[in-house]
This record gives C-alpha cells, structure tokens and sequence, in this order.
C-alpha cells in the first residue's frame, strides 16, 4: 500500500499547524495612538509658588501627572515621586501665550526642585515624561 501525504510523519502536525494559524483570534483593534510627550516645559519660582508652563497636545488628554524630585543636583529616574493628578480642565491658560498651560503648585521647601510632567489620555494610557526643570 502507498504512504499518502497525510499518513507521512510529521504530515498531520503540519496541516494542524497551518490551520491554527489561520484561525480568527478577534476583531482588529485601531491603532494605539501614542501621546507625544512635553519637551518644553518651562519654569517660574518665587518664594512662595512654582509655575509649570507647557503646551498642551493636539491629542485627547484627560489630566495632568506631576512629577517632583527635590534636594538633590541630579536627580536619578526612582527619585521622582508623583506630586499631583490633575484633570485638563483645570490648568489655567498662560498669560503670555493662551496656547500654554500653566500649572501652580506652594514651593514648600527651600532646596531646590526638580520638575517634569506627563499627560494621561481618556484610557488611562501615559505619554513619556517632559523635559526636567529646576527650581532656581
């Protein structure tokens, strides 16, 4: 009797394999849209409150996320803590550029501080942190 293609080693496993790889898994999903992140972010100080002034993307963003890294010249990634999440709809527009932002924030230590922000969208999904500032 004559081997069919079916009934050679290795014959079953290889079609089991090309069928499973042309099974549906579920409905495509759209493209992740990627929030840019801020490279221009900006800084003011007095004695008594910090300025954050930045642009606001194009994209959906639903709040804020500030970051803070006080006392040390260079900060390390692990030494900036979350210091506040706040919702879009309550940055005041720059005075100088109604295009910007601004973020205000009590300065609550005399050392110096560093700064950097990142957006959330509707999802839940973060951009990439911003430029770091220093407070002077």
């Amino acid at each position: 009797m004559e081997m069919t293609k079916w009934m050679r080693p290795g014959g079953p496993l290889v079609a089991l394999l090309l069928w499973a790889a042309c099974a549906k898994v579920g409905d495509p999903l759209p493209p992740a849209r990627v929030l840019p992140a801020v490279q221009d972010l900006r800084i003011e100080a007095d004695a008594r409150r910090v300025l954050l002034t930045f642009p606001l993307p194009r994209a959906e963003v639903s709040a804020l996320e500030v970051w803070l890294a006080c006392g040390q010249d260079g900060p390390a990634e692990d030494d900036f803590r979350l210091s506040a999440a706040v919702p879009v709809a309550r940055l005041v527009p720059s005075r100088q550029d109604p295009q910007l932002r601004t973020f205000v924030t009590e300065r609550s230590r005399a050392q110096p501080c560093h700064y950097r922000i990142r957006f959330v969208d509707p999802s839940g999904a973060r951009s990439a942190f911003s430029n770091t500032v220093r407070t002077p």
